[in-house]
């Protein structure tokens, strides 16, 4: 009998772990949306669906778990015997299935409220994720590349089909996490690289943006995503490889 990889293995164990983070932030979002529309029914205006809501905080979220997780899952799965390619294969494996399933949960609640909508016959309609499609502003302010970068990734306009948002949103959220998955492993790395890496981080975002807004095809800037994707996982296991697990 074939035994399964160790990787895949780790890998759920990260996803459920990461996922056991995930539920209070989702808990907590949701809480606001529901608190932030509520006042809609009484003031005469579009309800915002919580795909919308859900698309700015969990570009957040995963970036700040990205950054936490270079300091927890490495050494741990280091001192008990995991190898380094394994624990990076892992880590790509478990936060990619945890920016699907974030996605994916949000879409089902966006789902929901859309139905509800319809069924009550609600006059002002709902605002979806595409109104933000020409909501970011170019601004060569580094502060605000930083803000609105963070804030406003690619977007798809829904026209070209829910699977395909939905799919890059999924990307979109992989990214982040990968992006802080590249600082915190600086920075457990050596401070000095930590401030490098961070100030690559602004260069990438800037990259990413540039590809994005250059007027390609669509599925040139996507494939575009995926090589700077591809440049940070391959910085990240440099700054992995042979580095001092702290005790």
């Amino acid at each position: 009998m074939k035994t399964k990889p160790i990787y895949l293995k780790i890998a759920s164990d990260v996803f459920w772990f990461q996922l056991k983070w995930t539920i209070p932030f989702f808990s907590i979002i949701l809480l606001v949306h529901l608190i932030q529309n509520a006042p809609v029914f009484t003031k005469g205006q579009p309800l915002q669906d919580f795909l919308l809501t859900s698309y700015i905080s969990s570009n957040i979220y995963m970036f700040i778990i990205g950054i936490i997780s270079a300091a927890v899952f490495l050494p741990f799965y280091v001192k008990n015997g995991l190898t380094r390619k394994d624990y990076f294969k892992s880590a790509i494996l478990g936060s990619s299935g945890l920016a699907v399933a974030l996605v994916l949960a949000s879409a089902m609640i966006a789902g929901i409220e859309h139905l509800v909508i319809q069924m009550i016959d609600f006059p002002y309609g709902i605002e979806s994720i595409n109104v933000l499609q020409d909501a970011k502003d170019t601004d060569n302010n580094v502060i605000a590349i930083i803000v609105t970068g963070m804030l406003f990734s690619p977007i798809i306009d829904p026209g070209h089909g829910w699977v395909l948002t939905l799919f890059l949103f999924s990307v979109n959220l992989f990214t982040y996490f990968v992006m802080g998955w590249m600082i915190g492993a600086a920075f457990y790395r050596m401070k000095l690289i930590g401030f490098a890496v961070l100030a690559l981080f602004i260069f990438l975002l800037r990259i990413r943006d540039i590809i994005w807004e250059s007027g390609l095809p669509l599925y040139a800037s996507m494939a575009g995503l995926f090589v700077l994707i591809g440049i940070m996982l391959w910085i990240i296991k440099l700054l992995s490889r042979r580095v001092t697990i702290k005790l």
